[in-house]
């Protein structure tokens, strides 16, 4: 098998970063496709039925089996090297028969999973049924994900970034296709044209995975059914996987809780949790996600090698990074809400309420994107130290917060106080990890950080005063296909951009100028 790459944490972000921004573009396209040709009914539906198998992804693909996977990989590949092939092997082996028999309870458990988490809908027969009918289609997308995250696994370890960054986008894409064709294509199978954007939701996540392949050949990782459950390497992923599955369980439990309590709602109230959701995770899947995706493999590396120092001073490194994105993506993110909204969503089924009231909601989950960016930078770090219990007494801590938060908040503000609840608990997750990591790894000396965070939320404050200012001059009660509303959404979102950069340059601020060229080498370098 090929030698890993040694690729420094802001070079192999601004690789992640780049090809994910891509991916996350096509992802915006997507869901402005669902509310230009989906009525809100039917997106409610959508909602819940892609929830429970896109949950399980975040539990074992991007979740669990990633965190798991990682340092043990890293372990074989660096102290015993002649095993490593046959780990792999075995590691994906075990995994697709497990996904397997998973996809299939889930199958036949749809309508059980479906009154559980979207209670709501159980007085409309008609509603619950298209509900299950989606779910039962949907689930062999988490089979082909879970392959394709150890995939992503194995060519990250080995310094290659750009094929896993890359891969939801062509996923994407397939879903705007089919969903831009469904109305078509149901007319003339005589099915609802929501089944067939299903259906290519689930040929996309194939596709996803397939095209991981060819690098990992070309990198000498093979192929070859070995189903050792005994292995060595595989015991190992699950002592850490199963403690890392139950902290993610009761993070992913706050997001059907949501599902559950909106379902409750007036109608469109899931479809504007998921909307502002999905513009909520773009600087987070963007950027937060991308520095954490790249700093993994090393934190592993320095703890696999007991080198704590060096541990903590890549963790102080990824958070510095990972602040500098998501300050300015905040209050971009609250100040622009209601144009947001409008230029991306308001058209087609999509109307001047469900704009409001899912602006609003955006504003609310504004509020918890750092704590969130702290989160996904920490919780790899506890792990790549072997420490999956205090993730799940962080999770645990949250999850309850936002049990009691969640109810009185919807109850008194409905959709829009789900998204102040979840974020809330997001923060006391951030909290609750940031206090007990003295405790388990050492001081982590964030005072080092508070300089240069002071200056670039002053930077943001300096883009989103700016920013409120540009977009004054629009009309966005008009919604997206504005020609005016579009030039000035463009220039606010330039002008927002600009301010940011030139401010956190003349404050001092290097990361500008770092993630530039660690982008930039990008194209120099094979990745």
């Amino acid at each position: 098998m090929a030698e890993e790459k040694p690729v420094s944490i802001s070079r192999a972000a601004g690789i992640v970063g780049f090809f994910t921004l891509l991916s996350r573009v096509a992802g915006l396209l997507r869901d402005s496709m669902m509310a230009y040709v989906f009525p809100k009914v039917i997106t409610d539906i959508f909602t819940v039925a892609f929830t429970i198998p896109n949950v399980l992804r975040y539990l074992l693909a991007e979740g669990a089996l990633s965190i798991s996977f990682i340092p043990v990989y890293t372990e074989y590949r660096r102290k015993n090297p002649e095993q490593t092939e046959r780990f792999v092997q075995t590691a994906f082996t075990v995994t697709a028969i497990i996904v397997a028999g998973v996809t299939v309870v889930g199958i036949l458990a749809a309508p059980v999973l479906v009154t559980m988490f979207a209670g709501g809908f159980s007085d409309e027969p008609a509603k619950f049924q298209m509900t299950v009918n989606l779910t039962r289609i949907l689930f062999p997308y988490i089979f082909f994900v879970s392959l394709m995250a150890l995939s992503m696994g194995v060519l990250n370890t080995l310094g290659h970034f750009v094929t896993p960054a890359l891969a939801p986008m062509f996923w994407n894409l397939i879903c705007v296709a089919a969903g831009f064709s469904a109305p078509f294509l149901g007319n003339a199978l005589g099915v609802e044209p929501i089944y067939v954007f299903a259906w290519g939701v689930v040929f996309g996540g194939i596709i996803q995975f397939a095209i991981q392949i060819p690098p990992m050949r070309a990198r000498k990782v093979t192929f070859k059914p070995r189903p050792q459950f005994g292995h060595p390497g595989v015991v190992k992923m699950a002592k850490l996987m199963l403690p890392a599955l139950f902290g993610l369980a009761v993070y992913q439990f706050n997001v059907l809780l949501s599902r559950l309590f909106a379902s409750f709602l007036e109608t469109g109230a899931l479809s504007s949790l998921y909307y502002s959701q999905r513009l909520i995770e773009f600087p987070m899947g963007v950027f937060a996600v991308a520095i954490a995706t790249a700093s993994m493999p090393t934190l592993s590396a320095h703890a696999s090698d007991g080198d704590l120092e060096k541990l903590k001073s890549t963790l102080r490194t990824s958070l510095e990074l990972t602040f500098f994105v998501v300050l300015p993506s905040a209050v971009g993110l609250f100040v622009m809400a209601e144009p947001l909204v409008a230029i991306l969503f308001q058209r087609g089924q999509f109307g001047v309420d469900m704009a409001r009231i899912t602006a609003m909601t955006l504003m609310g989950f504004t509020l918890g994107v750092p704590s969130a960016g702290i989160v996904r930078n920490l919780v790899p770090a506890y792990y790549a130290t072997s420490d999956s219990r205090t993730p799940v007494i962080a999770s645990a801590c949250s999850l309850l917060s936002y049990m009691m938060l969640g109810p009185l908040f919807a109850w008194r503000y409905g959709v829009v106080g789900l998204a102040v609840a979840i974020s809330l608990s997001s923060w006391i997750n951030a909290t609750v990890l940031i206090w007990r990591f003295r405790r388990k790894v050492g001081d982590l000396e964030l005072t080092r950080l508070l300089p240069n965070v002071l200056r670039m939320a002053a930077a943001a404050v300096l883009m989103g005063t700016a920013v409120w200012g540009a977009c004054l001059p629009g009309v966005w009660s008009r919604g997206g296909n504005n020609l005016r509303n579009l030039a000035v959404f463009m220039l606010a979102l330039g002008a927002g951009m600009l301010v940011y950069a030139g401010a956190a340059t003349a404050l001092g601020l290097p990361h500008t100028r770092r993630v530039f060229n660690a982008v930039l080498r990008r194209g120099r370098k094979k990745a």
